[in-house]
């Protein structure tokens, strides 16, 4: 024994009793008793625990709690303060061994302070209790859905009489509103109940009243309620008690009511046809007649001189016996109705024929012969009563019937609509044969049960078996879509309607009708995918539009900066800080006009111009003018062999493409590393042109599997908004299709990633050159720039000036005009802004050209595309520049358009340039 042990004083048997006591309710109770210390500690749990969560004593002890919250904010509310008040409950998730969640209601109180610090939590699981409770509500909000549904008017009395809550039917029903029926009692004047015969209705016999003095619940009590327009309805009311909680448990009354009045009137009506009945019965209804069989012959005692009016016969012909009932007869069906009389007479006591006479004046009459046969103590027949009765019409009425029925189904098949009909009572399914086409089921293999119907539903469409929904879809009237599953598998979507009628016997019958929309909702599937796809033009319709429209003064403001940026930075020396400036104004500059450009050729819509060009050369041009702008620890490299690669394409958008890779590419690179572009030509193998196709590879970090299939979507980028704008792949991918051709991420992992762009290779012939025109130092002379911007004028004279050239701006297309009729004016080459205030730059040139025929124009533009270069192209300006441009590129279209020449002689054309 420890010796700490034997320094404990020993407990009397009082306390023993106690302590043993103890640890057995300890380990019988069946809530988790957790003792913890004040750093949250289990210091001790009782059996239960492992019940209730899963985890052993051992397990536990000496763990942190917060091992077993699922929300670790929780923590706080295991150790309450010293005068919290103990045994205050709260709701825990904790985390069984297993990984489900236990649901637990937590008392926590402090130890005693001679037993240590710390706190006893008592842990009750209420997950049963819980999902129960879930249970009843959504159990609850199924049934006042039901009854909100329902077409009957539902009221629940409150104890004192009053209405405490009405459904939807009830309101419609008695021409009010829930909140004006709500309140009120069968005492209130504004009900003006009646009763049957008119009197007046007295409140406290109400059913609901009655219901809640006696508490037996009354079916079927009539009353009659006056709308608020006046009008009586009458209603049919069943009432219930019903115990309300809310009300200490005492008994409240639900009613129910229909809407009789349509039967009241029909009632009515059926007096008043009764007594109508009554009369004509007392005043010989029809045809009364007394007559017996005597061979082939009917002899009548008696006749009622209707029979004249029915048959057109004199009455005085009929009873002397000159014309017998048995000539009347019609003569198709005499020899069938005589045997059928006499059958009837031999064998029963009452009957009931219907059969065929010729009027006198040739007319043909159904008469409907309903009698009694009198019979003597032997049961021979002695006499026959009866009457006659006209049912011509109604025998035209169900031939007509029948017609209509014919021509329905006749018009059902041609819309294509199926029908079926079901006795419910008696589980037997009946189909017609175009409800075997929709199921793709021969008549022999139709379904003649329920069940074995719910079999050919779609399984997702199926309501399981035993539930409301499988009952309703066949008894409950109303229309539903579900979708069902051939032999073959194919899937066809459904619309079925049904309505549901019982018959005199009890027997519930169920009628309804199939049509396949298959094609329909197909159709209104491609109609959706339109309807995103003309959206998506839509948006980038607007897209253009607002990048054109913002596109000259982003790229006039872009021009200036980065032109006296570029001048700057030549006079600064390479190591000195206003460089590294300058070089970082330099980039954001160009990384900003790259974004216009980009944002420009992803909404661009006007087709581009293709013609065969050598996409190694291309490529080669691109790269050698790109490795200049890499960062500097990053190297681009490439191996293009040494053929042509000839494609069908656009110069400018492949362009802009390449350099949209490289730098999707270096900007995946973190620290040192490579991007490698690499060109493959396949040759014509006999079936195609072959394929051109070009791998850009970097050493980056590379991309998620679950990414690769997103990384050309339109604004989707995995760096921050401030680095990339998520338009680069996307754009490539347009350029790329419009090219005819396909990219993708061909490989990717830690060791970067490569992209691969095919295009199909085109004939070598007549391949357009894509190097720029020979950089030879051309003769130095006066530049007329006309620009509305004087910064950028002021620019152009700064970076041509070493160049030896004179440059003179003009700010308006007057003042460009002006300069030209100046005495002594010489200029030998224009430079024109396309967005000039008043004109576009395409008119400013076409006036140049009319002053000074030969002088060579560069049209200068922020939105450079194909149709303004073919605009341009038509008043044969052949040099172009976009905004905003270096100082090489200046120098580079100065020199191109003096070698070209001058723009050709263009008749000017009605309309705008």
């Amino acid at each position: 024994m420890d010796t700490d042990e034997l320094d404990q004083p020993r407990p009397r048997g009082s306390e023993l009793l106690a302590r043993e006591l103890d640890a057995a309710l300890l380990a019988v109770i069946r809530d988790a008793i957790v003792a913890i210390d004040d750093a949250q500690r289990v210091l001790y749990c009782n059996a239960a625990t492992e019940r209730m969560l899963g985890w052993r004593t051992d397990e536990l002890r000496g763990g942190h709690i917060g091992r077993l919250l699922v929300d670790r904010d929780a923590l706080a509310t295991l150790s309450p303060d010293d005068d919290a008040a103990p045994g205050a409950r709260h709701e825990l998730r904790l985390r069984h061994k297993r990984g489900h969640i236990v649901l637990v209601a937590c008392a926590a109180s402090r130890l005693p302070r001679e037993a240590g610090r710390g706190v006893v939590l008592s842990l009750h699981d209420i997950t049963e209790r819980r999902a129960v409770e879930a249970e009843l509500r959504a159990s609850a909000e199924r049934y006042r859905s039901v009854i909100a549904a329902m077409s009957e008017g539902v009221v629940l009395h409150a104890p004192d009489g009053s209405i405490v809550q009405s459904n939807e039917s009830a309101a419609r029903l008695l021409g009010l509103t829930e909140a004006q029926m709500t309140g009120r009692d069968s005492m209130d004047p504004r009900w003006r109940a009646v009763r049957s015969d008119g009197a007046p209705y007295p409140g406290d016999q109400h059913p609901a009243m009655l219901t809640l003095r006696t508490g037996e619940p009354i079916s079927g009590a009539r009353m009659g309620v006056r709308r608020p327009d006046d009008g009586l309805v009458w209603i049919s009311i069943n009432t219930q008690p019903v115990v309300m909680p809310s009300f200490g448990s005492r008994h409240g009354v639900v009613a129910t009511f229909t809407d009789v009045t349509a039967r009241v009137h029909a009632e009515e009506r059926l007096r008043a046809s009764e007594e109508r009945y009554r009369a004509l019965v007392r005043n010989v209804p029809g045809v009364v007649y007394r007559g017996r069989l005597v061979g082939e012959r009917v002899e009548s005692t008696y006749i009622d001189t209707s029979i004249s009016e029915l048959t057109g016969y004199p009455i005085a012909e009929i009873r002397s016996g000159r014309v017998t009932l048995v000539e009347v007869l019609h003569p198709d069906d005499r020899r069938v109705t005589l045997d059928l009389i006499r059958a009837v007479v031999s064998r029963d006591a009452t009957f009931s024929i219907d059969y065929r006479i010729l009027r006198a004046d040739g007319e043909v009459r159904w008469i409907l012969d309903q009698g009694h046969v009198i019979r003597d103590d032997d049961g021979q027949p002695l006499w026959v009563d009866g009457v006659m009765i006209d049912i011509t019409a109604r025998k035209v009425a169900e031939r007509e019937l029948a017609e209509s029925s014919r021509r329905l189904q006749l018009a059902a098949r041609a819309a294509g609509v199926a029908i079926w009909h079901l006795n419910a009572t008696a589980d037997a399914l009946h189909w017609d044969e175009l409800m075997g086409r929709i199921y793709g089921l021969a008549p022999d293999e139709f379904p003649r049960t329920r069940a074995a119907w719910l079999a050919r539903l779609h399984p997702d469409d199926r309501p399981p078996p035993g539930s409301e929904e499988r009952d309703a879809l066949f008894i409950a009237a109303g229309q539903e879509t579900f979708r069902v599953v051939r032999p073959d598998g194919a899937v066809r979507h459904v619309h079925s309607a049904c309505t549901t009628a019982r018959d005199d016997d009890g027997t519930l019958r169920v009628f309804g009708t199939h049509r396949d929309i298959t094609d329909e909702i197909e159709a209104a599937v491609e109609r959706e995918r339109l309807h995103r796809e003309l959206m998506d033009s839509q948006r980038l319709e607007a897209l253009g539009v607002l990048a054109g429209g913002v596109a000259h003064d982003v790229n006039n403001a872009l021009t200036t900066i980065v032109g006296f940026a570029e001048l700057a930075r030549r006079g600064a020396r390479d190591d000195s800080q206003l460089a590294r400036y300058l070089d970082h104004v330099l980039e954001a500059g160009w990384r900003t006009q790259r974004l216009a450009q980009q944002v420009l050729t992803f909404s661009r819509r006007a087709p581009p111009r293709f013609a065969a060009l050598d996409l190694r050369q291309l490529t080669l041009e691109t790269l050698t003018e790109l490795r200049a702008s890499m960062p500097p620890q990053v190297e681009l490299t490439w191996s293009l062999g040494e053929a042509p690669a000839p494609i069908e394409g656009n110069e400018s958008l492949l362009r802009h493409a390449l350099v949209n890779l490289c730098t999707n590419a270096h900007q995946a690179i973190s620290g040192p590393g490579e991007v490698h572009v690499a060109l493959r030509v396949t040759e014509d193998d006999g079936c195609s042109c072959g394929a051109v196709t070009l791998l850009v590879r970097d050493t980056g970090h590379g991309i998620a599997p679950e990414l690769r299939a997103r990384v050309f979507d339109p604004f989707f980028t995995t760096r921050r908004a401030e680095e990339n704008t998520g338009l680069g792949l996307a754009v490539v991918r347009g350029i790329v299709r419009r090219h005819g051709g396909r990219v993708s991420v061909t490989e990717s992992d830690a060791d970067g990633t490569e992209l691969q762009v095919t295009f199909q290779r085109a004939e070598p012939d007549d391949l357009v050159s894509t190097s720029p025109p020979p950089r030879d130092d051309v003769e130095r002379g006066a530049v007329l720039f006309v620009d509305d911007e004087a910064q950028i004028v002021s620019l152009a004279r700064e970076l041509l000036r070493e160049d030896g050239f004179n440059v003179t701006g003009a700010y308006t297309p007057e003042d460009a005009l002006a300069r030209l009729h100046a005495p002594g004016a010489r200029f030998d080459v224009a430079v024109v802004d396309f967005n000039m205030p008043g004109q576009n730059g395409l008119e400013v040139a076409r006036r140049v050209q009319e002053l000074r025929p030969g002088l060579p124009i560069i049209l200068v533009s922020g939105r450079l595309d194909e149709a303004l270069r073919e605009r341009a192209g038509r008043l044969g300006i052949r040099v172009t520049l976009s905004k905003p441009f270096r100082r090489d590129a200046l120098l580079d279209a100065l020199r191109r358009a003096r070698v070209t020449g001058a723009p050709a002689s263009v008749t000017r054309a009605k309309g705008h340039v």
